[in-house]
């Protein structure tokens, strides 16, 4: 896709390339809840496929292992990492189990390290040693299996880089071969944290992707600002949002003066040419997650915008009007002879009204813009609901014009 990895609708959301990539702040926090969710999926079913593997290993101890040592493997092996990977399996599907799950999944890993540390020692103890390359599997799984953030799998790779050596150091093993095999296991963590890294990357570059098909199913085309399948979701979301935090909306319809006539004068281009202007100027004033801005249909856009109970919505109306006066964009079949819109707004606090009233803000905000029309245009009118009825006669009205020269 492209342009994909670098923006979406015109906003950076690289903070920094390469392979420790990351996303802007706020782009970020969403990674982090979405790569979360993935994340408890993986340690969820690695951890039960890793409790079968070590009761097949069990079965593999009773048929292999010296009858001295047997009850002391299958012991650490089934209380100190069999039940422990169940037990992240388990708590996975609650909600405190879910929301902590790379702190539960990190101990057992811990545990599992080393309890494959213990049977190494156990055996060589005994006179019967076994391979140590099972602690470089176990390592391995921290990395790439076991749905472990970097720095889980960093703490529990090196707890067994650090705890083999020393047990083994202890347990008699010569110097040479404790030598050799400590860089094994240094060398396997470098391996694992590579790969780590670079699964990390690939999950980015896929959330990336994510977002352009997301921006673009749910983008106006000619503005890059929400369409309307976009605007009903993202708008229920901000009414439930503000209903919870008591602050209010800002609602506001936008619509260009005389578009079609300029339409017809400066041709399709010129038409499109203002309309995606007006855009760039609105989604300025709707840069963050509590506001929006929508093209509504043809030359009509809605803007909505969150706000505490002392910030009135004048001051933002005002500097719209007089931002697309200073565009200074000829207008000759307008009677102003310059470019200017229209806009009807409603101001109101969710908490306040019935939850189906959305609807009926936006229709209340579009009778506005008519009657700012009707009223001469290039002018916003603006009504406070304080109630669930739509607007009438009798709500206070507020006009704001600013005529050109």
């Amino acid at each position: 896709m492209p342009g994909a990895n670098k923006r979406l609708s015109g906003k950076v959301i690289w903070a920094r390339r390469g392979f420790w990539a990351r996303f802007t702040p706020e782009l970020e926090t969403a990674f982090r809840r979405h790569y979360e969710d993935d994340l408890v999926q993986r340690a969820r079913w690695s951890a039960v496929i890793a409790a079968s593997v070590m009761a097949v290993y069990s079965l593999l101890d009773v048929l292999m292992v010296a009858p001295e040592v047997l009850p002391h493997f299958l012991w650490v092996r089934w209380l100190f990492m069999i039940l422990p990977l169940l037990c992240v399996s388990a708590i996975s599907y609650t909600r405190f189990g879910a929301r902590h799950l790379q702190k539960f999944a990190a101990a057992a890993s811990v545990s599992s390290a080393l309890a494959v540390v213990a049977m190494i020692v156990i055996a060589r103890l005994n006179g019967t040693p076994i391979e140590y390359e099972g602690i470089i599997l176990t390592i391995f799984y921290f990395y790439c299996c076991g749905g472990l953030r970097m720095k889980w799998a960093l703490l529990a790779g090196c707890t067994a880089a650090v705890a083999y050596p020393l047990a083994e150091y202890f347990a008699g093993l010569s110097p040479r071969e404790l030598a050799v095999r400590s860089l094994f296991l240094i060398s396997a963590n470098i391996v694992g944290v590579i790969s780590a890294a670079l699964m990390e990357l690939a999950a980015r570059r896929g959330f990336a992707q994510l977002l352009a098909l997301e921006t673009m199913s749910n983008s106006d085309p000619l503005t890059g600002l929400l369409n309307r399948r976009a605007l009903d979701r993202r708008l229920a979301d901000l009414w439930e949002t503000a209903g919870r935090s008591g602050q209010k909306l800002q609602i506001a319809m936008i619509d260009v003066d005389y578009f079609k006539q300029y339409n017809d004068h400066y041709g399709h281009a010129g038409g499109d040419e203002v309309l995606r202007e007006l855009a760039a100027l609105l989604s300025e004033h709707s840069d963050n997650t509590q506001n929006l801005a929508a093209r509504f249909g043809g030359e009509e856009f809605l803007c909505v915008w969150s706000a505490p109970p002392d910030q009135p919505a004048e001051a933002r109306l005002e500097e719209i009007l007089r931002q697309v006066r200073q565009l200074s964009r000829e207008h000759e079949k307008s009677p102003l002879g310059r470019l200017s819109v229209s806009i009807g707004a409603v101001e109101l606090q969710p908490g306040l009204l019935s939850p189906m009233d959305a609807e009926a803000a936006l229709r209340a905000a579009d009778a506005l813009l008519y009657r700012a029309k009707s009223q001469g245009r290039n002018q916003a009118v603006l009504s406070r609901l304080r109630t669930g009825r739509p607007t009438s006669a009798k709500e206070p009205l507020q006009t704001l014009s600013l005529v050109g020269s």
